[in-house]
Order: structure tokens, then sequence, then C-alpha cells
């Protein structure tokens, strides 16, 4: 009789472990040295063994004539008799069949091995004194007659099923990050479930667990720099021997951060997280056609969607979205919100975690990023530094309470710091409502490139309308939040603004901060915090020396909009009493990074809102019960940090037919492209701000109906609900 483990496609238990084998074995080849690295030193000699073991046994209890039995009716295959219920997890009843003899080989981490066994799935089940006694009558009663069948289907030797193995998963003796003791063990744990879990799913999947045509990227990345500009920049000589520790880079813009963390990656499998998808779009595009990386993934929302409407070839798109949704890339390009959910512990971290141990970890940009999702990537990387893991940030300006936690945790790091001597900015504040200056930046449009900068969208807009009534001269407006297609257009219109014409106005939101690479003469802007006012600059004389005794950087500061909500009132007040000493002179590059560091240092913050949600968050994340939450409720409690997709209820009423093909259509290539014009109706938008206005789409889960206007020359009108039964 045969020992069924799946039944879509029909495959048996031997077949699906020998598939779990198949990628052990290239997991080992690819990866087997850093993997290694990652191991406890006393367990380094029976790891793969122990991790083959945990492969071997983890299905044995799918004989369990009741689970037998749901598989053979999905077949159409003759049920067996039985008095049982499939009421029992088969992980539970897997351990049975591990022996004397092979649990006396890992005597110093038994626990480890039958809980990565026992938990590999994990259930909302809980595994009790009571159910125990349940699975020792189904022991005893079903799966002793198993016995020789699951030796014969896996080719191991057990004499007679373990029924004393609930002391090594009983709930109080779990391994958990709460507890100081068992430490070493807990890490061993996390490792063999978490490759465990991942070799099960890239078995079931049919798929290759890791990508084998391994590259050198610091080799690749050298070679290219070289050929291209005959020189590496100093920051790019820097990282050439600096692969094996953590490093925090500051460094301004246009210093080739991307191609020195690529140096630094060496060989390694490399993780690398920036806040913004189009940025990571343009990199992954950049560095498949230019650098010639092949061995790179994507991975975010709609990541899927944007490789099929890059590639030609639709087998070729589909086999990087699966290399990136099973993690098998070597170079994965991400951001946050896929790889960063593991300090908060849900049910099923370690299969990432693990992962992201034998891997390096880049954050670029970190700045960018609220004081919340901060703190989760300081967690998540003082929890990856218990195995070791390299982690390299990157970042334009480094609040100084970052570095002191990292510290704190005795996690050590090199801090190089890269900023150019060319002097950009000369600054001019002026103690006004911008609103009130319309005719100076009129006068300014007249000379050169304008370039506005508000705190809030209701400001910019406002501006818009004024100075569209105050000059014939033409205006534009870009911000967060218009749909993709309108957005898409704005900033092709920026950009061709920025290149093709010498005078003119444009006015933005912070978005242009870090995602648009534009360079303007004059910049207008409320004042924000310093970091983001730095950020601002850099599209102000973004890649040329400034000269002129007359200012070209204007901050205002007086009834500034976005205080308290947008930024926090206390730092705001601190950078206007940081920034007002440079009124009328220039400021250096070198200068604006110690002015941020002086700003978020503990002493300058520690009373303001922001540090508070710092350490409320990571206060939260320390208090979490290992799988006290699933994955769906870390990214409902998430949903308030991130934004959620919407679509204008206007154009979803328009675009209803496409949903319903979504819904219909089998073929994932189709299903992609359906998606991809689904998508240029869609915007992202806080989920803070629009939670009383939006509603559930029966067709997407992940997409919400936004009841509310809109305009495609100033996007949504906040001010203008409209309930579905009006439309």
């Amino acid at each position: 009789m045969r020992i069924y483990a799946k039944s879509r496609p029909e495959e048996t238990l031997k077949e699906h472990t020998e598939r779990l084998l198949h990628n052990l074995e290239i997991l080992r080849q690819v990866y087997g040295e850093q993997i290694e690295n990652i191991v406890p030193n006393k367990a380094k000699n029976v790891f793969w063994e122990m991790l083959k073991d945990v492969c071997i046994y983890h299905d044995c209890g799918k004989a369990y004539t009741p689970f037998q039995n749901v598989i053979r009716k999905s077949v159409g295959k003759e049920v067996l008799k039985t008095s049982f219920k499939n009421d029992i997890p088969h992980s539970y009843l897997s351990p049975a069949f591990v022996s004397k003899e092979v649990l006396e080989k890992y005597r110093d981490y038994k626990k480890a091995f039958i809980q990565a066994i026992a938990f590999h799935h994990e259930r909302n089940v809980v595994l009790d004194a009571t159910l125990y006694e349940y699975i020792l009558q189904a022991i005893k009663e079903d799966l002793d007659e198993k016995r020789e069948l699951v030796e014969k289907e896996l080719s191991i030797k057990v004499e007679n099923l373990n029924k004393r193995y609930y002391s090594y998963i009983a709930p109080s003796n779990m391994l958990s990050w709460w507890k100081d003791k068992d430490k070493e063990e807990l890490l061993i744990y996390v490792i063999l479930k978490g490759l465990l879990v991942r070799l099960d799913h890239c078995a079931s999947a049919h798929i290759e667990i890791e990508d084998m045509k391994r590259q050198n990227l610091k080799e690749i990345t050298t070679r290219y720099l070289l050929k291209s500009f005959n020189n590496l920049r100093e920051l790019q000589k820097y990282v050439l021997d600096k692969g094996d520790k953590n490093l925090i880079i500051v460094a301004s813009t246009g210093s080739g951060k991307t191609e020195a963390a690529l140096i630094w990656a060496g060989d390694k499998k490399v993780f690398f997280t920036l806040p913004m998808r189009a940025a990571l779009n343009a990199m992954f595009k950049r560095l498949k056609d230019n650098i010639e990386i092949s061995n790179i993934g994507l991975l975010h929302s709609t990541s899927f969607h944007y490789i099929v409407s890059e590639e030609d070839d639709e087998n070729l798109a589909f086999s990087i979205y699966q290399g990136s949704r099973y993690f098998s890339k070597q170079l994965l390009l991400t951001t946050i919100d896929q790889i960063f959910g593991f300090p908060f512990k849900y049910k099923g971290y370690e299969k990432i975690l693990a992962t992201l141990a034998y891997s390096k970890v880049i954050v670029d940009e970190i700045q960018g990023y609220s004081p919340s999702i901060g703190a989760v990537i300081l967690k998540g990387l003082e929890m990856l530094n218990c195995f070791g893991t390299k982690f390299l940030i990157m970042t334009a300006t480094l609040p100084q309470i970052y570095e002191d936690y990292l510290l704190q945790k005795g996690i050590s790091f090199e801090k190089a710091v890269f900023f150019s001597p060319v002097v950009r900015h000369r600054i001019k504040i002026v103690e006004k409502d911008i609103s009130s200056d319309v005719e100076n930046i009129i006068s300014h449009a007249q000379k050169g490139k304008v370039l506005i900068i508000t705190n809030t969208i209701s400001k910019a807009l406002e501006l818009f309308e004024s100075l569209r009534e105050r000059t014939e001269m033409k205006v534009g407006v870009i911000h967060s939040q218009f749909i993709q297609k309108h957005r898409q257009i704005k900033e092709r219109m920026i950009k061709r603004f920025e290149e093709r014409y010498d005078k003119g106005i444009w006015i933005s939101t912070q978005i242009v901060e870090a995602s648009l690479d534009i360079d303007f003469d004059f910049l207008f802007t409320e004042l924000s915090t310093l970091d983001s006012l730095f950020q601002r600059m850099g599209r102000c004389f973004r890649k040329r020396e400034y000269r002129s005794e007359e200012p070209n950087v204007f901050v205002y500061t007086e009834n500034v909009s976005g205080i308290g909500r947008v930024y926090d009132r206390e730092i705001h007040l601190s950078s206007f009493e940081m920034i007002k000493e440079f009124d009328g002179n220039v400021i250096l590059e070198q200068q604006k990074m110690d002015l941020v560091k002086r700003l978020y240092s503990i002493d300058n913050i520690r009373d303001t809102k922001y540090y508070k949600e710092f350490k409320e968050t990571l206060a939260l994340l320390d208090s979490i019960i290992d799988g006290e939450f699933n994955k769906y409720e870390v990214h409902s409690n998430l949903r308030d940090i991130f934004n959620v997709k919407a679509i204008p209820i206007r154009y979803y009423r328009k675009k209803e037919k496409l949903f319903e093909m979504y819904t219909n259509e089998k073929n994932l290539i189709a299903k992609a492209k359906i998606y991809d014009k689904i998508s240029k109706y869609i915007v992202e938008v806080p989920y803070y701000k629009v939670k009383n206005y939006i509603s559930s789409c029966s067709y997407m889960k992940d997409i919400y109906i936004l009841n509310l206007d809109y305009d495609c020359n100033t996007g949504i009108k906040y001010d203008r609900v409209i309930s579905s039964e009006l439309m």
C-alpha cells in the first residue's frame, strides 16, 4: 500500500521526501559554508545530519489513516476503515517515528530536533497533555500497524514507535526568545525549522531551493565600474576589503552607494532593501541590463506584474518571479515589509529568519522610514546578529539613536562617512508663510527652474491654485495621491521639464525627496525636519557647484503645514533653531550630516513623540511571545504603518470588468497582464488617513475601494466623500 503525501499533483511520502533531500543537497552545495558559519560551534559536526533527519521524519505522521483518507478521497481511491477523525495535525504525530538511537545522536539538542519536526506546520491546535493522551491512543491503535510500511517507504529503522516525546514539545519546554536559558538550542531550532519549512515549500512547488548559477557580485560590479568609468569612487574603494564587517555608511547623493553595496556583498547571498518600489524596479532593470547580474530577483507587493511587463519571454518572467518568491535568487531586491516581519515572531517566522541568517542584509535609505519601522529594522538586525549575519546600512543622514541602539546591544560595526566638498547650497531663512511669498517665487521662476516643496498635499494644492491665478507661466504639481497612470505621466513631465526647459515652476510634497532624480535651480520649501530638508535640497543643484552670493534655497518657517501630524513638533522646533544659524550662508554636506546627528541625539529628542514611538515599538517587540501572532495579524498591525492600495470609486465602476476578468483568469501570466491594467488606477494611501473612506473589494482582498472624489489635475479630493450608493 502507498503512503500519500500530496494529492495535487499526486505524490507519495517517498517521492516528496526525496524532493526535500534533493533540495537539501543543492542548498549545501551552493551555500553550505555560509550555513555552517551560522550554526553554533557545538552543533557544527552534527548539523547537516540533523537537518537531513528532520527532512526524513517531518511527514511520517501523514501515515495516519484519517490523513491518508483525505488524500485517497481526493485522488479517487477507496478510503480506509478507521475509528479516528482527522483532528490531529500530522506533524504532531511524526516524532513518534524517531527512534531512541536517532534521538541519541542529537542528545544535546533533542528539543530543537523534535520541535522542528512537530511544528514545521503552524496550527492553532494547542499540543497540551490532553491532546497528547489522544495522540498516544492514535499511535497505539493506528500508527503502530503502519510502522513497517513507513520503514520501507523511507528506508529507516523504527523498531518501536516513540511514545515519550511529549516532554520535548510540552508548552513549558518550548524554545523561546523570552528565555535566557537554552539560547544556543533556540538558534539551532530556528535554523533547523526555518530551513526545513523552506525545503518543504520548495519541494511542494517542485522548484529548486537555490539558483545554482552563483555569481561574484564584487568582481562583476568592479569590472563594470572600471570599464565604464576607469576608476572606483572613494566609497567603492573603501568597501573592497570590508566584506566581513558590519558597516554603516553615511554618504551624500552621487557617491556610488549601490555599486559599493554590491562590492561589499562579494559572492554571498544578499537581501537588498529600499523603501520605494519604484526605486527597486529601476534598480532591478539597471543591475540586470547594465551590470549584467543574472542571478537577481525582485520581491514586493506588485513585483510579479512589473517583471511580466518588462520581460518579453513569459516563461523567463515567471521563473524570475518564482525565484524571488521562494528566495532562491542570490541577489534579492525587496521592500522591508516582505522580509522584516520576523521581529514580531509570528507563527512560521523562522523560515525568513533562517534564510536571512546565512545571507547578507543591506538596508538602504534607512532615513526614509518612520521611527516605528526603524525600530523593527533594528530589532531584526539585533536578532540576526545572534547568528553572526553581516549587515550594511546606507543612508544620507543617520539618526543618532539608531547608532546608539546598536552599540547598546553590543553589535559591532564600522562606520564611514563620505561627503562631497562641493558647495551646492546657500540658504535664506524666510520667516513667512510660503503662501504669502508667491510674487517672489514667480520672480525667481523668470530666472530659472523653481521647485516648491510643501509638507502636505493640501498646502501644495493651495499654492498650485494661487500660482495659476497670478501667472501665465505653466505650473506643474505632483504628489503621492494620484493614481499610478497620472503619477507616471507627471513624473515624466517633471523630468522632461528639468531636462529641456530653463524657467518655470513645479510644486511637490516630500515624494521627490527620494524617488526622482531631478535638478532644479531654486528650491522654495516649508521647513520640515532637518533630515527631510536636506533630502529636499538634494533636488536643487544636485550635481553642480553653486558660486553665487545670492541664496538658491529658501526655507519658510511660519504657518508651516503638517507639524504635529507629518513631522514631530519638538523635532521641527529644534530643526528651526539649528538651521537659522545658516541664514544667508552656504551649508556644506559635512555640516548637514553633523546637524542631523545632533538633532537625533538622545539628549535632544528624549521627550519627543518621535522617540516615544521608537521606544514603544521596541517595547512591543520585546514583549511578544513566540507565535503569539500569525502572519496576517502582523500585517494587520503594520497596516497603520504602511500604505494600503486603493482604487477611487469612479474608476472602480468604470473598470469593474477588469476585476471580473482577473478573478476568472486561470493563467498566471494572463492574470498578471490584467493586473497591470488595473494597477494603473491604483493609488497607495496611508491607512490612517483613509480608514474611514475605504471599503473592501470583493475581487481582491489587498485592494480597497476609495469612496472619495478624484481629479486628474489635483488627485484625491479628501473634502468630497462619495458613497457607493450615489455612484
